[in-house]
């Protein structure tokens, strides 16, 4: 049985997990990178990203052999 992914993933789950570049590459990308995932403000205190966008940014990714 597979584990259902959350609908959301704060930054330190991202960078372990999917994306193998620095705190600040991510904030760089988010900001500057056409297509890159865009953060979400959950509070004033939390930011996540959606797990679909950055799977599906991925996808695109691996689909292009970038």
């Amino acid at each position: 049985m597979k584990l259902k992914e959350p609908d959301y993933m704060r930054e330190k789950a991202l960078l372990r997990d999917k994306f193998p570049f620095s705190h600040a590459t991510l904030w760089r990308k988010a900001k500057e990178e056409e297509g890159f995932p865009k953060p979400y403000r959950l509070s004033a205190r939390i930011t996540a990203w959606k797990t679909s966008e950055v799977n599906a940014y991925l996808e695109s990714k691996s689909a292009k052999g970038a």
